[in-house]
């Protein structure tokens, strides 16, 4: 009995749908559909490239830092990964950004920081920049963090817009002094 009265109610519903579905679709047109969605973009092969552990140091930095790639890092390769780093503070002058090179190994290897990279040498303020950068890089721990290098980063960009900055500044003084 179950059956009896469902397959009817499917057959009413065939029969009608054959009657009068043609008609309506005549008088109304075909039914208005979504374009189909595009294709999703092959998978970024810049993620593949940049380790997890730096992908999530670089996620966790402050907004002041802008971390990209180096256009110079060859894709595919696996290895160093060379970064580009930019601070926009809008509370302290602009400087050129810094390259630094992350070993495979990051984090046991430290990030490399090329010294004196020559648009740090154009100016007398960029010069008190470049060395403060040297001094605090000194005082870094053997194994420190890129976070760690851009803070130092920020903290000699800081010390050369002191007007205390003096060239035997050390980083033990700290910013009250102007270093």
């Amino acid at each position: 009995k179950i059956r009896g009265p469902n397959n009817k109610t499917s057959h009413l519903n065939h029969s009608l749908s054959t009657t009068f579905l043609p008609p309506l679709q005549a008088v109304v047109g075909p039914a208005i559909c979504l374009p189909p969605l595009p294709s999703s973009p092959p998978p970024s092969d810049d993620e593949d490239d940049v380790p997890d552990v730096l992908q999530g140091e670089i996620a966790r930095l402050e907004p002041r830092f802008k971390v990209w790639l180096s256009s110079s890092q060859p894709s595919g390769q696996c290895g160093a990964v060379q970064l580009v780093c930019q601070l926009d503070d809008r509370d302290l002058p602009a400087v050129p950004h810094i390259q630094v090179t992350i070993p495979q190994a990051y984090p046991a290897v430290s990030p490399i920081y090329p010294a004196g990279p020559p648009d740090y040498l154009t100016t007398p303020f960029l010069q008190r920049v470049d060395e403060a950068l040297n001094s605090r890089l000194l005082k870094l721990p053997a194994k420190h963090t890129l976070s760690q290098l851009l803070t130092a980063w920020e903290l000699s960009v800081r010390a050369a817009c002191s007007p205390n900055y003096s060239t035997n500044c050390s980083v033990g003084a700290g910013l009250m002094s102007g270093c």
